[in-house]
């Protein structure tokens, strides 16, 4: 076979592997691998499919290095312990809302191009973070992704050199969710108090993972809607992977909602990846990452200059950008008070 066939080829079947590690991962093998080695028997007792199926499965998983075997043994190795829900840094959530909401907004995504609709309109009679409030299911393996990749977001580089971690300051996260992001601030700046403003079906799953961090007597939960006027001080505001989930109107009212907010002090932290100008193929994730986000809520992944743009316009000017990991920045914006006429 030519080298561009195979190429072709491979990339055209890559939702075999896709299919294949969701589906392990709904059949919990790699819970089930995680403390203990098992044999085919063992293991297809566990998740109740018969051994011949179950050794169909396990075989392209030993090829994709996520099962070690070894004298009839199953074991996972480093790469397969991640799709566990008890590694500290698990991507079981990620696999699974992929999976279960992901797979098939892009089975529609030709049908959606074609009548100028992203595609999760043609899956659900309702928009995407509607479905997410009125369903449960859907609701928690969202939740089980964000929270899994918020748990992941390194910030301390950030916060080392920002504000003095003794000093007392008013940080809101808005759409917040279950305060993942919030809670590391407010670990490394102790004497500082938080707010989490998310909708009203959010608040359980918050409550208890401020507990969890012993932040409960310096985070509350509010109530809120990012597109309904806000009415909160703060120092830090945070606005955390929520951009890229609307159009640039949706986005500006939001922006304008929280800088209604700010005073000259105040400052506004936009967490987002940012896409280079220049089409590399290095930055594929990113064009991808794109495409996603439109196929599930019609929004988009931003250039700098393009986020910038919808920040100004929404008043507010760029002080500092901060790289994190994985294409994530940090940037960091301040009230125009000069087009206000406060300066």
């Amino acid at each position: 076979m030519e080298l561009e066939e195979n190429i072709i080829i491979s990339k055209i079947q890559g939702y075999y592997t896709a299919y294949l590690m969701y589906i392990s991962c709904e059949l919990n093998i790699f819970d089930y691998l995680y403390n203990e080695d098992m044999s085919i028997n063992d293991l297809s007792e566990k998740i109740n499919i018969s051994r011949d199926k179950t050794y169909r499965l396990i075989r392209p998983l030993v090829a994709n290095s996520f099962i070690n075997e070894e004298d009839e043994l199953l074991s996972l190795s480093r790469l397969g312990q991640k799709l566990s829900e008890y590694d500290e840094k698990s991507l079981k959530g990620f696999v699974l809302f992929n999976g279960r909401e992901c797979m098939t907004c892009w089975s529609y995504m030709y049908e959606a191009l074609s009548k100028n609709i992203y595609p999760f309109k043609l899956v659900s009679k309702n928009e995407f973070f509607d479905a997410q409030a009125l369903d449960d299911g859907k609701f928690d393996n969202f939740n089980l992704m964000m929270r899994s990749s918020s748990k992941n977001m390194n910030l301390n580089p950030y916060l080392e050199q920002q504000y003095n971690k003794d000093d007392k300051l008013k940080i809101v996260d808005i759409g917040g969710g279950a305060g993942d992001i919030i809670s590391k601030f407010l670990l490394y700046y102790h004497n500082s108090s938080g707010t989490i403003i998310d909708l009203e079906h959010v608040r359980k799953e918050a409550e208890e993972n401020v507990s969890t961090h012993d932040l409960t007597n310096r985070c509350r939960f509010v109530s809120g809607d990012f597109f309904i006027e806000l009415n909160i001080q703060g120092d830090i505001f945070i606005l955390s992977r929520i951009i890229h989930d609307w159009e640039d109107g949706d986005a500006i009212n939001i922006l304008k909602n929280v800088k209604n907010n700010m005073d000259e002090h105040s400052r506004l932290l936009i967490i987002e990846k940012i896409i280079p100008e220049k089409i590399e193929k290095k930055n594929l994730y990113l064009y991808m990452s794109d495409l996603h986000i439109w196929s599930m809520c019609g929004g988009k992944e931003r250039t700098e200059n393009e986020l910038i743009d919808i920040c100004q316009e929404s008043g507010l000017v760029l002080n500092k950008i901060y790289g994190l990991a994985d294409f994530e920045y940090i940037l960091e914006f301040q009230k125009d008070c000069y087009e206000e006429g406060v300066l």
